[in-house]
């Protein structure tokens, strides 16, 4: 479930970072090299550029899309003088951030983005553990609104940190939220 976790938490994320950027390219398997080509396994490669580390990151997708909600076929890895590097999900988002930290002409605070990061990959880690048995209910067909909230699990595909919940007490998103099929009575007062 970890690398599971770990491999939807970065595809939010690279799927935001390129839309806010514009960085990153596809290349089909005949444009890449013949490393590449290993890595990839016959898929399309997703790669992002890290110029400050004279590096790149890249990841074979299992579905390319034309709006930017790639599927992530793999965890990525680090290309660094032309070898492949196994990196841990944290780093490569540090690292992604960090490129937007030297590029940017305002002040950003890359620690507090990758805590939320961070926290959005625990919260999908915990969701996917405890609601594991119920996957195929998740996306079965005439869900009244109640199962159809509970079952975004996953979060938005174009947000960083999607299940982020600064605030939120851990004991109570196992009460209250959705993805843990949460209940609470609300109460409606008038108000004259």
């Amino acid at each position: 479930m970890q690398e599971l976790a770990n491999r939807l938490a970065i595809q939010n994320f690279v799927n935001a970072y390129m839309q806010e950027t514009g960085k990153g390219y596809l290349l089909s398997f005949d444009q890449q090299s013949s490393t590449q080509q290993a890595f990839s396994s016959g898929l399309t490669l997703l790669t992002l550029p890290l110029p400050s580390i004279q590096a790149e990151c890249s990841v074979p997708l299992s579905y390319v899309s034309r709006v930017g909600r790639h599927r992530l076929a793999a965890l990525p890895k680090m290309c660094i003088d032309g070898q492949w590097q196994k990196i841990s999900a944290g780093t490569i988002v540090s690292l992604l951030l960090e490129e937007l930290v030297i590029e940017s002409q305002f002040k950003l605070d890359a620690a507090s983005l990758l805590e939320k990061w961070i926290q959005s990959r625990d919260a999908l880690l915990q969701f996917l553990k405890q609601r594991h048995n119920d996957f195929d209910d998740l996306v079965k067909a005439g869900q009244n609104f109640i199962e159809s909230e509970q079952a975004l699990i996953l979060g938005h595909s174009m947000h960083p940190a999607p299940k982020s919940r600064n605030g939120f007490v851990h004991e109570d998103w196992l009460k209250f939220s959705p993805e843990h099929a949460g209940k609470t009575q609300l109460h409606y007062w008038l108000v004259h």
